[in-house]
């Protein structure tokens, strides 16, 4: 997986814990606890808001020829019913292999951001509501913006 200056995966699957029906062992206290159900399921939903980044410098290193060492300035997918919301930068600059994406994003603001790609890139998003975006400079020649509202 690609690294990310900004990485937010956000799985509620992880609020649904359960056994394997094939578990024989003894049950820890502390795994009953984390298998009850979560009742109602939205609060097993993590929630991502009032979040500032500032005075905050992202750079690649290594060895840029390989898939591996791919770098994205976000990697952020929230989810419809709780997206990730006022966020705010300020003073950051990242180098990074390309722009990435925003999935379910509101009340953004950005203050001297500034995100300059390897190689031309767009950044993809879903879902945005109100998301102020950087200003992007590509190395190549790209905008670097795709889908913004």
């Amino acid at each position: 997986m690609a690294d990310g200056a900004l990485l937010a995966l956000l799985n509620p699957s992880y609020s649904y814990a359960q056994l394997p029906d094939s578990w024989s062992g003894e049950v820890p206290a502390h795994w009953k606890v984390m298998a009850e159900s979560v009742h109602p399921p939205e609060r097993g939903i993590p929630e991502f808001r009032d979040i500032e980044f500032s005075h905050v410098t992202v750079t690649v290193t290594g060895d840029l020829d390989y898939p591996q060492n791919r770098s994205r300035a976000f990697e952020v997918k929230a989810y419809p019913e709780k997206p990730m919301r006022d966020i705010r930068w300020s003073r950051v600059r990242m180098t990074v292999h390309e722009a990435g994406y925003i999935a379910h994003a509101q009340e953004w603001q950005t203050d001297d951001v500034v995100i300059r790609t390897l190689e031309p890139s767009l950044l993809r998003m879903e879902n945005p509501a109100n998301v102020e975006l950087p200003v992007f400079e590509s190395l190549e020649g790209s905008d670097g913006r795709e889908g913004a509202e």
